[in-house]
């Protein structure tokens, strides 16, 4: 069904564009820190750091001072 045969003799439509809606929420940010030893071999397994990416988590560095890594993760947190 198109607009012609509904009201027939008047011109379609223009195309309209939908109006911008804005939504006020402050984004905040939440961090954690996780400290692996580099002599143990206890680096972070790709399984953690998947769960961690699932739950929002991203790599935002990594810090290696003396034996350890130091790896720092960000997430965005809105509040309105």
């Amino acid at each position: 069904m198109n607009v012609e045969s509904v009201f027939p003799g008047f011109p379609p439509p223009e195309s309209a564009q939908a109006p911008m809606v804005y939504v006020e929420r402050k984004l905040t940010w939440e961090y954690k820190h996780l400290v692996c030893s580099l002599t143990g071999g206890e680096l972070p397994a790709e399984d953690t750091l998947n769960k961690m990416g699932a739950e929002g988590w991203e790599l935002a560095g990594i810090l290696t001072y003396s034996r350890f890594a130091h790896f720092y993760f960000k997430r965005p947190v809105y509040r309105p």
